[in-house]
């Protein structure tokens, strides 16, 4: 009742806001990034998604929702809000870079990220290119490199938005989104809060009696504050301070009768970022300062685990264009150091990075070559290069192609973690290659596109933490080598006719992902597939529309996947969600109602791991703007 009494005293506020003011009609205007270069964020060769936050009309609360919904990465997950990693194109959850506004967020600890901890709208775009990325990102981008990023819009605005959610299982989501500025300074500031009981009711088997998931509520909150100035047509500086909490319980596994274990996450980021434009060239530099705690509590077994890294980045980068030639040359320096009760002291690492790209446009052929070279301290990384290749055989055929060598360096707890560390582990390193082809067709307001990609890639020195002979206890070493293969296909298709909107978007991905050598502890025959990497997965997603109503229906499916334990059954996953929004002179409110698990499916995503049944969501948005 708290909760229903506060959806409604936000509803009352924001028309009280909203009729209290003088409005007029505005057109808000396409933003104007202020990240990354195009030689960059745009590689030739290589599949890519996206998402305009901002436009989009899915309801997830955060990152790893919406991939889960919208694309076919295989999201580890087991609730609203819990801990949520990626296995994309058959690779590990450290096979994802994670870049926000251009930084790498990646923990320098386990060499991933939570997925769970993003609020999808602290940003304005999401990018998913799929393929090796090192040679233009560096580390860990082997299976995909995901990309978040924010953007300014330099007219004269006042703009608050307004998100607020109710859903089964006591789960509450808030976010308010507030925007002021000219054309010469902006200011935006992003607030999110969410909690959840998650205790919803499973059943082990069909047979046995209905168990209530405990130990399970959360609490998650932030801000982002962004700062833009730009004095003049050619320069633009950025400031962003992002600052989180989040404190989740971790609930038993279905063999467990009881578990009180929790863990909390802090993290504090600041970045600064300065671009300068000209017809020919651009030139950025971006400064960032990272601070990241996990504190692991777990009473009954009187176990407390707390970690913590800093790490500052500093990165300078210069593109420039001469006839149908583009350069792109750059340098990056990042600094951490890192503290753990299992370290015999606080590690520290020095990383530069020089990095290249060449692209050369000809007709109808557009060819781009980059280069990375890495240092640990005096230690080289490998050398990793890249090649795309896109042709352009008709007006409505293109065809795309990519090589590249792609790394992984071990983490600090792979290195120094006691016991168990190896100081002496090698870089996971290999080579990819893809090559796809995409068809077009657009009439009048008809648009529709397939395309398919097929990628093969072998990653070498993968480290796995395993029980060597005479060993007590587990250990990192470079026992692995991966090789993954598999094909992509997608389809899109939009229409417009007279107050109806048509949206519809499908894909089918088939990845076999097999380690080539045998392992004794943990048990893995040759040729095998990879734990949690399914074969098979699929989805469909259609948006329907008419005047200011809007009907979406999301279907997925997961083939088998294997664990260390049983395999988990294949499955499927639905959600549907209609809206209404309404658009007057003063301020455009719209409601929703969302299903998930429209079908009521009993599935595991991960195992011992229950999964909710059928649940439901209502919420109001507001965008008030003068």
């Amino acid at each position: 009742m708290i909760r229903l009494a506060l959806l409604v005293f936000l509803f009352g506020y924001n028309l009280i806001l909203a009729t209290g003011q003088e409005l007029s009609d505005t057109t808000l205007l396409e933003s104007v990034e202020v990240v990354a270069s195009p030689l960059r964020t745009s590689p030739i060769g290589t599949r890519s998604e996206e998402w305009n936050i901002s436009k989009s009309q899915n309801n997830s609360t955060n990152i790893a929702e919406l991939l889960k919904g919208e694309s076919s990465a295989f999201i580890k997950t087991y609730g609203s809000g819990s801990l949520a990693t990626s296995s994309i194109r058959g690779g590990s959850a450290g096979h994802t870079a994670i870049l926000w506004n251009g930084f790498s967020i990646q923990s320098p600890m386990l060499g991933l990220h939570d997925l769970g901890l993003f609020p999808s709208g602290f940003y304005d775009k999401v990018s998913l290119q799929y393929g090796g990325g090192s040679a233009t990102w560096g580390n860990g981008a082997i299976g995909a490199v995901l990309s978040l990023s924010n953007k300014a819009s330099f007219i004269d605005q006042l703009v608050l938005s307004t998100q607020s959610t109710l859903g089964s299982f006591g789960n509450f989501h808030q976010q308010v989104q507030f925007n002021i500025g000219n054309s010469k300074i902006q200011s935006g500031t992003r607030l999110f809060y969410q909690e959840g009981q998650n205790d919803f009711s499973y059943r082990i088997n069909e047979d046995l009696p209905e168990k209530k998931q405990t130990n399970s509520a959360l609490l998650n909150k932030g801000i982002l504050q962004e700062l833009y100035y730009q004095p003049n047509d050619k320069n633009t500086f950025a400031a962003y301070f992002w600052k989180q909490h989040a404190n989740r319980q971790i609930p038993p596994l279905t063999t467990q009768t009881k578990n009180i274990a929790y863990q909390k996450d802090d993290f504090t980021r600041l970045a600064l970022h300065w671009k300068r434009r000209t017809n020919k060239l651009l030139l950025q530099s971006r400064a960032g300062f990272f601070d990241d705690y996990i504190d692991y509590v777990d009473n009954q077994i009187l176990l407390r685990s707390l970690t913590h890294f800093q790490s500052i980045i500093g990165e300078v980068e210069a593109q420039w264009s001469l006839d149908n030639h583009q350069f792109n040359l750059g340098v990056n320096n990042t600094f951490t150091k890192a503290f753990a009760d299992a370290y015999a002291s606080p590690p520290t690492e020095n990383r530069i990075a020089a990095f290249g790209s060449y692209r050369f446009d000809w007709l109808s052929w557009k060819t781009q070559l980059s280069i990375r070279q890495e240092w640990i301290g005096s230690k080289a990384s490998p050398l990793v290069p890249s090649l795309g290749i896109e042709k352009k055989l008709t007006n409505f055929l293109i065809l795309q192609a990519k090589v590249s060598r792609n790394f992984r360096l071990p983490t600090f707890n792979d290195r120094y973690w006691q016991p168990g560390g190896n100081i002496n582990l090698q870089a996971e390193s290999g080579w990819s290659q893809e090559m796809g082809f995409t068809l077009k067709h657009k009439k009048e307001k008809f648009k529709a596109s397939y395309s398919t990609t097929a990628f093969n890639r072998s990653i070498n020195n993968w480290i796995l933490w395993s029980k060597q002979e005479g060993q007590s206890f587990w250990s990192a070493n470079n026992i692995a080598k991966v090789w993954s293969r598999g094909i992509e296909q997608r389809i899109n298709m939009s229409t417009k006719w007279k107050r109806w909107e048509f949206n519809f978007s499908s894909g089918y991905d088939f990845i076999l992902s097999s380690n080539q050598i045998s392992i004794t502890t943990p048990r893995i025959e040759a040729g095998e597939q990879l734990n949690y990497v399914p074969i098979h997965q699929a989805f469909i997603n259609g948006t329907l529309g008419w005047k200011k109503w809007y009907a979406s229906y999301q279907h997925s499916f997961t083939g088998q996947v294997e664990t260390s334990n049983e395999p988990l059954d294949a499955y499927h996953v639905a959600s549907f969600r209609i809206q209404k929004q309404w658009t007057s002179k003063h301020f455009q409110p719209s409601f929703f109602v969302a299903i998930n698990n429209l079908w009521n499916a009993n599935y595991r995503v991960i195992d011992r791991r229950p999964m909710p049944d059928r649940n439901f969501q209502i919420g109001i948005n507001f965008l008030i703007h003068k």
